[in-house]
């Protein structure tokens, strides 16, 4: 199986029922998105805000980012992502 990453351009965010992308605009289901980082116990609060160039918002500096990757010619509820410690020496691998 040949695995293929694609650029998917996105020309603007917004806050929907359900979470999709389409004609460059991505879609977010916000409490689908909140459950996701609500199932790690350490975190006690969350909310999602949507910021696009030209906000007056003042944004706290991102400390670690993964890139959001999925099959293209595949089940598209499947994310491949990968998230390295550098602490614990460790870094997932794997063939999808």
């Amino acid at each position: 199986m040949k695995l293929e990453i694609g650029n998917f351009h996105v020309k603007d965010i917004v806050f929907g029922t359900k979470t999709a992308y389409e004609n460059g605009i991505l879609t977010i289901n916000k409490e689908e998105a909140l459950a996701v980082v609500r199932e790690d116990e350490h975190i006690t609060e969350a909310d999602l805000v949507i910021v696009k160039p030209g906000d007056e918002v003042r944004l706290c500096p991102v400390k670690e980012a993964i890139e959001p990757r999925v099959k293209v010619n595949g089940d598209p509820h499947i994310v491949i992502s990968c998230i390295c410690h550098s602490s614990l020496g460790t870094c997932c691998t794997g063939e999808f």
